[in-house]
């Protein structure tokens, strides 16, 4: 769970919550976190914030996708695939753990996307608001 500039794990569904020591420290608000697996998740927030962790205690950062531009949510699929969706309305996918990130084919720029939702490891969708007010909801196969 992501509040504010903080990411905290519980290891008894909920009951109680322990801050989770970061090997960075960000002033940024996170506004969204996933795990691939009980060792490896990331998380996005504001201005670019992208923050991974491979054991799953200690927390890391990487340029995000965008430089300057809120990170509000992030999905990753059954290849380890992370997909980011940004406040300037593009989805941007990572295939090496935001060591590098790209635009995925298919998705147009300035959509406003502003949610992401991995339903199943080959179900992904976004949401928002395209240019000029029309609602768009995007269904994709972010297997491949």
């Amino acid at each position: 769970m992501c509040i504010r500039d903080s990411i905290y794990r519980s290891s008894d569904l909920g009951d109680t919550w322990d801050v989770q020591e970061a090997g960075v420290e960000t002033t940024e608000d996170l506004n969204d976190l996933v795990m691939y697996s009980e060792e490896v998740g990331y998380a996005v927030g504001d201005n670019n914030a992208f923050l991974y962790t491979t054991d799953g205690e200690e927390w890391n950062s990487r340029t995000g996708p965008a430089a300057g531009v809120d990170l509000l949510s992030v999905a990753v699929n059954d290849l380890g695939h992370v997909f980011v969706g940004a406040a300037d309305g593009n989805l941007y996918l990572s295939k090496d753990g935001g060591a590098t990130w790209q635009a995925p084919d298919g998705q147009p720029n300035n959509s406003g996307l502003y949610d992401t939702h991995l339903c199943d490891w080959n179900t992904i969708f976004a949401c928002g608001a395209a240019h000029g007010g029309t609602t768009v909801v995007l269904k994709g196969n972010p297997s491949s």
